[in-house]
């Protein structure tokens, strides 16, 4: 998920096999990051809110003629064998509970969107976003 193909040129080294385009490799720009804050009642219970996003940027969503002509990728310049998230945003909130020092229990709830490149069908309507929900529960034991 960290690299794309990008369209470069027709296979026109003199042979007769012009219906393969040659891609190069590409590594995806990203810029995002983390920030947290946390609430303590006291000292065994607090509160913590996470958000984190990830951003894709630079990538062409241009179309060639050429490809159209020969029906690949629906001349997208842009290839590749999955679908990439263009940007991600993730929300998570955490209650946890320390009786003591070795101990530590938490309850998130996760709220994930996601925003891919590609557009797909899904339960018959087309969309390129993606919602997820989690709930999640952890122990820590420190020895």
């Amino acid at each position: 998920n960290n690299s794309y193909f990008v369209y470069d040129k027709p296979a026109g080294d003199g042979s007769t096999d012009i219906f393969h385009p040659v891609y190069t490799r590409k590594l995806m720009k990203r810029y995002g990051g983390y920030i947290q804050a946390q609430y303590y009642f006291n000292n065994e219970w607090y509160f913590s809110y996470l958000y984190g996003f990830s951003k894709a940027y630079g990538v062409t969503q241009a179309r060639n003629a050429y490809l159209q002509a020969i029906g690949v990728n629906n001349g997208y310049e842009f290839a590749t064998g999955g679908d990439p998230i263009k940007f991600i945003q993730e929300h998570n909130v955490s209650l946890f509970y320390r009786p003591n020092k070795n101990f530590k229990f938490g309850l998130s709830y996760v709220y994930l969107d996601q925003d891919y490149f590609q557009i797909t069908t899904v339960s018959s309507n087309m969309t390129s976003v993606g919602r997820n929900h989690r709930v999640q529960f952890a122990g820590w034991f420190f020895f």
